[in-house]
Parts: structure tokens; C-alpha cells; sequence
């Protein structure tokens, strides 16, 4: 089977913290394969569409998002060749904003999912909140097919020993992993994401993030953005509370830096290129590991997992990454107050079996708990248990003998093979 990666150049197509995720003309990640996959490029909506009817050697096309979202119905209905849909963290949470589906598409759509827990999540959501769309997951209309998780397959190839001699960490040394907690300043919650991280942030004027690695000196630019925090800390009645309390990620960095310093543990930071990072946590870190985001076969965090102890985010979909590599993932919840609505809160269960709260595997703490906790308990509290492990594989991503890729690929292969039979 031969591959084309399509690339979206349109201008605008991305919010500038994110620019960073388009790959230059005629760049395409290096992959672990004989075959390397050829790049098209496209640079708007009438682009794409003569690409998708002009060519008639496409056997499957898949995307990361609903056909819905990206071309409209009676070009879909010209397609001579299926569509999947990879899941990723938003796949289902978008369900809520795309075009309303349409009964009159010729053909099914194909979603491979991490497992059959989250189509009946996503079932449930729409049910609740959108009944109108249930159909956006009816066996009806879209086919959805439980394959794993292919981004995992690479866990594989890892070698513990190259990646210690990589970041240089010795052998026996035992790594905390700390996931920086992620500033959005644009929803409604936004003020206790101001006083607990935001505040603490040295920034610039530099949309591309990427460039702001290490900005620990505080510019004119930098300055006047404090007191705009300050000003949206203060008219919020929960936000101020937490700044007359000192609730703040750098003091969440301090516990965690003494409970390393008590238990031996190197403290590793790995933050997102597209979220700045408070300058304390930049400072507490033992290692902070800037990722560029652009090698598929070993990302920097299934690395930094591959050696890790625990590993610690705020309600980052890193858990199942974590809890795949077999590492301990200790969660910190948002407060209510943080949330845009009920819908959204919905992806955020805090009861145990749940994503971020598992019995042995993962466990869920508020910012409060930590700060008074933490360092009394012992790390033998963040033991993983590997049988409770099959448990949440099982619910959450689907497989683990890195075959994901494979499966799909034998979905892809049935697909093209139904339709060469009807031609026959």
C-alpha cells in the first residue's frame, strides 16, 4: 500500500501558539518503514476538494476529523473511496461543535477508536447534552471499529539504557515526571488559570511559543501582562480567594521538588510547545526537556516515560499514555469553577474506576490536597499494580501488543477489498 500525507497550508489554519505544528514545504516526519510516505500539499478548501475528486488511484482517506467538519455533503457523496476518522483526545468532544449530520450521505464513515468504552462515552455525552446529534455515532451512519492506540506501537522499540545515556540521567536513578499545568486565558475559568499559573509566566510578544523556552526575565510586554492578570484575579471573587491563599503552581512545584529531594527522585520537566511554562517551575526542575514535537517513532514523553516512577499533570490526557507505559499517573483536578459548562466537566470524571481516577494505576487530587499532603505520604502510595493495569487497558485503550497500526491497516484492507468485489 503506498501512503500520501496531505498537509493543510492554509493561511490562518492554526491560532499562532500552534504554528509550530505545521511542517515546512516538502518536510514529513521520518517513519519506521521501508516505504516512506510521499507529501501533497494544500493551501485552501477548494485545493483540497480538487484533490480529493481529481484522484483516482485514493483507495481510504483518514483524517482526525469528521468528514462533516471539512468538506460538505455533496462532495463527500462524489467520493469513490471510505473515509475514517483516527480518534484523538478531541474527537468526541467536537462532536458538539461540527455541522449537523446528514442522513442522505451515500456511505458510512469509519471511526477507529481506542476501545468500545469511549463510543459508548461518546454515546452517553451526546444523549445528555446533545441529543439532537446521536446520530454522529449511530451504527447507521458511521462504522466504529475498536483498534488500540497506534501511537503506542512505537513503545516497542524503546530502550531504556539509550534513552538514559540521551538525557544523561545515570542508571538506578528514579524519575518524578512533571507535566507543567497548560494556560488557556481565553474561557470563562480563565482567572483561576491566571492566578495559579498564568501570573507566573514570564511572556512576550512572540506568538510562536516554541521561542519562548527559558524566558525567565520578566519584559515591558511581560510586565503590563501581570497587571492585566491581576486586574482579571481580582474582579474574580474564587480567583482571588486562591491568591489570598498562595494556591499557585509554584508552590505545587516546591512540595514536589522536597518530596524528590526526600525520596531520590530526579525531578524532569516536559512541557507543550504551544503552552508557556511558569518560570518557578522552570527553575525547580532538575531537567527540563524542550520538546520540538516533530519525531513520530520516539516522542520526548513516551521516552521520559519509558524511565519514569511517577508521573504527575493536571487532568492531561497523558494519563493513558502513562498508565501504558506502566507508570504511576498522579492527576490534579480543576476546580468547578474553572469549567465553561456541564458538558465540558463531563470529560473529567472524578469517581473511581474512571480515566484520571483507577484503583492502583492513576489517582486524582485537588491542588489543595497536594500543597498539605503530599509530603506526608510515602511513595510506596504511587506503587502501580499491573494487574489493575489490564483492567484500565481494557477500558481505555483498547490493546497493548503494539499491533493498533496493523489493525487498522487490516481495516483499511477489508474496506478496499468489499469495494473491489462489488466492481467485479
Amino acid at each position: 500500500i503506498e501512503v500520501e500525507c496531505w498537509h493543510n497550508q492554509e493561511p490562518n489554519y492554526l491560532h499562532p501558539q500552534k504554528t509550530y505544528q505545521i511542517p515546512e514545504d516538502r518536510t514529513l516526519p521520518k517513519f519506521n518503514s521501508q516505504n516512506q510516505p510521499t507529501l501533497k500539499i494544500f493551501r485552501s478548501q477548494d485545493q483540497l476538494i480538487q484533490l480529493l475528486l481529481g484522484d483516482d488511484s485514493i483507495d481510504f482517506f483518514i483524517s482526525i476529523d469528521r468528514p462533516e467538519a471539512i468538506i460538505e455533503e455533496k462532495v463527500f457523496n462524489q467520493l469513490p473511496f471510505g473515509w475514517g476518522v483516527m480518534m484523538t483526545a478531541d474527537s468526541l468532544v467536537s462532536l458538539k461543535n461540527i455541522p449537523r449530520y446528514s442522513s442522505k450521505y451515500s456511505k458510512p464513515v469509519y471511526f477507529f477508536v481506542y476501545s468500545d468504552e469511549w463510543s459508548r462515552w461518546g454515546k452517553r455525552f451526546l444523549e445528555k447534552f446533545y441529543p439532537g446529534r446521536v446520530d454522529f455515532l449511530d451504527e447507521n451512519h458511521v462504522v466504529i471499529k475498536s483498534v488500540g492506540h497506534p501511537e503506542f506501537d512505537s513503545f516497542s522499540e524503546m530502550s531504556p539504557d539509550r534513552i538514559r545515556k540521551k538525557y544523561g540521567i545515570p542508571q538506578g536513578k528514579q524519575i518524578f515526571l512533571y507535566l507543567p499545568c497548560v494556560f488557556y486565558d481565553t474561557n470563562t475559568g480563565s482567572a483561576w488559570s491566571r492566578v495559579f499559573c498564568g501570573i507566573l509566566i514570564n511572556k512576550n510578544r512572540n506568538k510562536n511559543l516554541s521561542e519562548q523556552k527559558n524566558k525567565n526575565r520578566v519584559s515591558l510586554y511581560g510586565l503590563l501582562c501581570k497587571v492585566y492578570d491581576l486586574f482579571k484575579i481580582f474582579k474574580d471573587p474564587f480567583a482571588r480567594r486562591c491568591w489570598w491563599q498562595n494556591i499557585n503552581e509554584g508552590k505545587v512545584i516546591e512540595v514536589v521538588k522536597e518530596f524528590c529531594r526526600r525520596n531520590n527522585l530526579l525531578l524532569v520537566v516536559k512541557p507543550r510547545l504551544k503552552f508557556p511554562v511558569a518560570a518557578p517551575v522552570q527553575k525547580g526542575a532538575d531537567l527540563i526537556v524542550w520538546d520540538s514535537e516533530e519525531n513520530f517513532e520516539s516522542p520526548a514523553l513516551k521516552e521520559l516515560l519509558t524511565i519514569s516512577k511517577i508521573c504527575m499533570s493536571y487532568c492531561s490526557f497523558s494519563v493513558i499514555t502513562s498508565v501504558f507505559a506502566s507508570v504511576f499517573h498522579l492527576g490534579i483536578k480543576w476546580p468547578k469553577e474553572y469549567f465553561r459548562s456541564e458538558d465540558e466537566r463531563f470529560w473529567f470524571p472524578e469517581t473511581d474506576p474512571s480515566l484520571y481516577n483507577f484503583r492502583g494505576v492513576c489517582d486524582l487530587w485537588s491542588v489543595e490536597k497536594m500543597l498539605e499532603n503530599f509530603l506526608q505520604v510515602h511513595p510506596v502510595t504511587f506503587k502501580f499494580n499491573p494487574s489493575h493495569r489490564d483492567s484500565y487497558v481494557k477500558s481505555y485503550i483498547g490493546f497493548d501488543d503494539f499491533s493498533s497500526g496493523k489493525r487498522i491497516l487490516e481495516e483499511i484492507r477489508k474496506v478496499i477489498a468489499e469495494k473491489e468485489n462489488v466492481k467485479s
